[in-house]
């Protein structure tokens, strides 16, 4: 390891890290924007460096005082990049390319990296050093999500839009890692500091804009360790990307960064590949997406060549009936309810080769009789809104279909208590623009126009939310306007959108993204009513209430994961 430069912290942790994972003079390293402090030196390592910016280019921009290093430290650049799609115009492979704090400046991310990706060996590595926001100037910012880097990408975004410039400069705030680390209190002092009007930010986006070049410097993304996990699996999902997370690591003490290290796929067999082509999409009528070979096997269920079997039916029956005698020895009222398929809602949507069948799961479940009472199947309140109960390109219902289940499933309760329910008009209608899941796996270009619905005055907090993606996930509001005891609702992502309903309706709530009744949970919130509120298409796989793991095991386990 060379010790005649002095290197930053970051690039010395950079150093040992990469330094302790590879052979690096074995190695063939490809580093982006190294500018004056490369990770690695030429006598170190067989490593080129890329750039947006020739070597004549840095002279005529240092020669104008554009550049804020010394011209004579910076490494010699081998390929000049300035085209989106580049890997066509690199020759050499790479077993390891890095690029420290370069994301967070590419408008779509998903192409930069599949073009990185085409630049790697087989098994090749990508490492990188992202800013995290909560040590940064982005600490005001939202963070990018998933369906944000597929929208770029479909959009085949080149430079960031004015909107997404402006952004950046309206809520930058000066903050620095090492200040964050020393100082609990800085953070909340430098974000109370006056930053640019809303004015003032549009107009500085649109003189970077039309400079051609100033918008380089603009973090396009904010990304932090804690959620940069969901927003890899999120991607991942689409399909786009050969690359696995290898690893991620947390910002270490002092500094702003964590880091990433991505592995290119081996590739696959023709079997393989031929596996993989299969959509998890149904083309509809009029232009309505549904699911397809997905590993619930919806289609097979709702055209009833896939029905419960009698020993499953059974199992259900016994489970939700114990369910009820023991939630009832708590104080408890119970209730199951099964999320309708939008198959099943929209079914004279389905291509004609497919029909309903009444020999379904969802069917079979509702009408046993001697659950009946406890099993709710909200279809015909979904079916009365038409198509404003699921949008085109989504699998799950809208926030207007929500608010109609909502209120079905929980009406005797409203009455009981004599509760404000909601309405519609409680609600502003805000149209946004959408790729839903369906859409995203069958690479819809454009985005569809959905309506949202956000409440005219919002009458609780979130007083927990553990941020775990999907299993594993509680949250809990509080309504200081309403008396009854807790209700407890365990559920999937159908309940997504119905947070806000209950929320806004019962005193307390918790929301556990998990199939089983965790009793222990339910003994401590002392609730007045417990749901399920399971997908249809889950039920072929009847849960476990005795052998199931609780959501604070399930949060143990993701931490201990990473």
């Amino acid at each position: 390891m060379s010790t005649e430069k002095a290197y930053p912290l970051a690039v010395l942790r950079r150093r040992r890290y990469l330094f302790g994972r590879f052979k690096i003079d074995e190695t063939r390293v490809l580093e982006l924007g190294a500018l004056d402090m490369p990770t690695f030196e030429p006598q170190e390592a067989a490593v080129d460096y890329m750039d947006y910016y020739s070597d004549e280019e840095f002279r005529q921009i240092a020669s104008k005082g554009g550049l804020s290093r010394p011209l004579n430290s910076l490494v010699s650049v081998n390929h000049v990049v300035k085209t989106k799609r580049f890997a066509a115009e690199v020759s050499q492979r790479y077993d390891l390319i890095i690029a420290a704090h370069v994301i967070e400046h590419i408008p779509d991310p998903i192409a930069w990296l599949s073009e990185l990706t085409e630049l790697l060996e087989p098994g090749g590595r990508i490492f990188l050093a992202i800013p995290d926001r909560r040590y940064t100037l982005d600490y005001k910012r939202k963070e990018t999500s998933p369906l944000d880097l597929v929208r770029a990408f479909r959009s085949d975004a080149k430079v960031p839009d004015l909107y997404s410039i402006a952004d950046f400069y309206f809520y930058k705030r000066n903050i620095h890692g090492r200040e964050v680390w020393s100082d609990p209190g800085v953070v909340e002092r430098k974000i109370a500091e006056p930053g640019p009007t809303l004015k003032e930010a549009l107009e500085k986006a649109e003189r970077a804009l039309a400079s051609g070049s100033e918008h380089a410097n603009v973090h396009c993304n904010v990304f932090s360790f804690p959620t940069f996990k969901e927003v890899w699996e999120g991607i991942k999902q689409v399909g786009l990307l050969p690359l696995e997370l290898e690893q991620i690591a947390d910002v270490q003490r002092d500094g702003n960064e964590f880091w990433v290290l991505l592995k290119r796929d081996s590739p696959k067999s023709p079997k393989d590949r031929k596996a993989t082509k299969k959509r998890k999409f149904l083309k509809g009528k009029e232009g309505f997406l549904f699911l397809d070979n997905d590993t619930n096997n919806t289609i097979a269920q709702i055209s009833g060549n896939a029905p419960l079997s009698d020993l499953d039916l059974g199992r259900w029956r016994r489970l939700i009936r114990s369910r009820q005698v023991l939630l009832a020895d708590m104080g408890a009222s119970y209730k199951f309810v099964i999320a309708p398929a939008k198959e099943a809602v929209l079914a004279q949507y389905l291509p004609d080769e497919i029909s309903l069948s009444v020999n379904r799961p969802a069917v079979q479940l509702y009408e046993s009789q001697s659950i009946r009472s406890t099993v709710k199947y909200p279809i015909e309140v979904l079916r009365q809104l038409q198509a404003q109960s699921y949008s085109k390109g989504d699998s799950h219902w809208t926030d207007i279909g929500g608010l109609a289940v909502f209120k079905s499933i929980v009406s005797d309760w409203i009455e009981a208590f004599g509760l404000k329910v909601p309405e519609i008009q409680d609600y502003n209608q805000i149209l946004e623009e959408v790729m839903g899941d369906l859409a995203v796996h069958a690479e819809v270009r454009s985005p569809e126009i959905v309506t949202r619905l956000k409440a005219k005055r919002e009458n609780y907090r979130v007083v927990l939310n553990n941020r775990h993606p999907n299993r594993g996930n509680i949250i809990i509001t509080e309504n200081p306007e309403v008396t009854t005891r807790p209700v407890v609702i365990f559920r999937d992502s159908f309940s997504n959108t119905l947070i806000q309903y209950f929320a806004a309706t019962f005193s307390r709530c918790v929301f556990v993204w998990n199939p089983f009744v965790d009793y222990d949970l339910v003994e401590r919130e002392r609730p007045f009513l417990v749901m399920n509120i399971m997908a249809e298409r889950f039920l072929p796989i009847v849960p476990d209430d005795i052998n199931k793991f609780s959501w604070e095991q399930i949060e143990m386990m993701k931490r201990s994961l990473g």
